[in-house]
């Protein structure tokens, strides 16, 4: 049933804008009401379940740059996977479909859990991590989230030999005589992009970084490995967009945390470009900052304040200029030695 009062009137499809894993595990609406055991619609859930558009791409790319900014200032390191065989994890999971999927509780996209990463890679290679995972404070292994675009898929596995499996005295025996019984469930498509991080040290990362990189490629994660799911490949281009993503905001984060420590003049000349926009603040230079020095109405404590900020400027981006004033710039440079009484 439904977790929903008998008058209410969900949407038959997920909307756009939703979690779509709260809807995939919470919101199951193919039950067959006309048939006796009530079955359930798996293939015509699939289908829709697979068509679903992931359109929160600015979400999950403002919660992975947080995520970055987080490992970043803990010393951790990341990569970029990539899907190269259908790929699926929380098979286990309850679900109507009796196959689950792993979902991130906040954003409802695929999700890799660390502790499914970090048994692969014990299972991949255990002299290695005898010795590093047993310290739970030295590595951590964070989820591996699903990097947009996002894609699902549907697939079928078929097995031959239920009786065979499902006998608990093993009486029965593998035969070709039984019904093949095929089971839909939902899977991650191909080419889909996973961010995988760990918070450690820089030589446990060099390790961890080949061992991932190995176990990836060769051993597989999630369920279905030995079917050849859950294949893996290095993206590094987009592992490198998104360390200048990081670069950038990291510096963007510098600069507000300068300019919160300047005075209110400093604020607004960084603001007209003093610090990263030298054509822009020449401008302003010449148009304001030349008067408001030379106002008999701007305190002398602030007069003194920007003819030094301009001297600064000049040394900075205009030093020739400074020191051998051409014609155009004489003027210029004069007013603001003579407030600072500088001659």
């Amino acid at each position: 049933m439904i977790p929903l009062y008998k008058t209410a009137n969900p949407p038959r499809t997920c909307p756009e804008t939703a979690n779509f894993g709260l809807w995939y595990d919470k919101f199951c609406n193919q039950w067959d009401a006309a048939a006796k055991d009530w079955s359930f619609q798996k293939e015509a859930w699939i289908r829709a379940a697979a068509s679903f558009a992931f359109k929160n791409r600015e979400l999950v790319h403002q919660f992975a740059l947080r995520r970055l900014q987080m490992i970043h200032a803990l010393g951790g390191r990341f990569w970029v996977f990539q899907t190269t065989t259908p790929f699926v994890t929380g098979l286990g999971r309850a679900h109507p479909m009796e196959n689950g999927i792993a979902w991130d509780y906040l954003l409802g996209i695929p999700v890799i859990p660390g502790s499914s990463i970090k048994g692969a890679l014990k299972a991949s290679n255990w002299q290695y991590l005898e010795n590093a995972f047993d310290l739970p404070e030295r590595i951590q292994i964070l989820d591996a989230l699903a990097y947009p675009p996002i894609s699902l898929m549907g697939d079928i596995m078929t097995p031959h030999y239920g009786p065979y499996y499902q006998d608990p005295h093993g009486e029965e025996a593998p035969g070709d005589w039984f019904d093949p019984t095929p089971i839909p469930f939902l899977t991650v498509e191909p080419k889909q992009n996973f961010l995988f991080a760990v918070i450690c040290s820089r030589q446990d990362g060099d390790q961890l970084e080949a061992w991932l990189e190995q176990t990836l490629e060769w051993t597989g994660l999630g369920a279905k490995t030995a079917v050849a799911y859950g294949r893996f490949s290095r993206n590094r281009t987009l592992e490198n967009q998104l360390r200048q993503t990081l670069d950038t905001s990291i510096e963007q984060t510098r600069k507000q945390q300068q300019v919160r420590k300047l005075s209110p003049i400093e604020q607004e000349m960084w603001d007209d470009g003093w610090a990263d926009n030298p054509e822009r603040f020449m401008q302003a230079l010449t148009q304001k900052w030349l008067e408001r020095m030379d106002s008999p109405d701007e305190p002398d404590e602030n007069r003194q304040r920007i003819a030094q900020n301009l001297k600064d400027w000049y040394i900075r981006y205009r030093p020739e200029d400074w020191k051998r004033p051409n014609k155009k710039n004489r003027v210029k440079i004069a007013r603001i030695r003579n407030v600072l009484g500088d001659k």
